[in-house]
């Protein structure tokens, strides 16, 4: 909530200034969003593999390495 009093009239103040800083300004928060969300996506695959890797055994500090190699071994044809 205290954050939406210093937003509000900031963002009111760059409206008043004019439209092309108010266009500046939206580019810069859809940026911004943007960057959070990739982060988000790029955390919780972290977190699914570290769940991976617990679930087969592995220690979560060589967990993708360990289940690529473990895949690689699994799946290998034999002729």
């Amino acid at each position: 909530m205290p954050s939406a009093l210093v937003l509000v009239p900031l963002l009111s103040a760059v409206v008043f200034i004019g439209i092309k800083q108010s266009a500046w300004v939206a580019i810069v928060f859809t940026v911004v969003e943007a960057l959070g969300i990739v982060f988000n996506i790029f955390m919780l695959l972290q977190l699914s593999l570290q769940v991976l890797a617990i679930g087969f055994g592995l220690t979560a500090l060589g967990g993708l390495a360990a289940i690529l190699r473990e895949r690689k071994f699994k799946y290998v044809h034999r002729t």
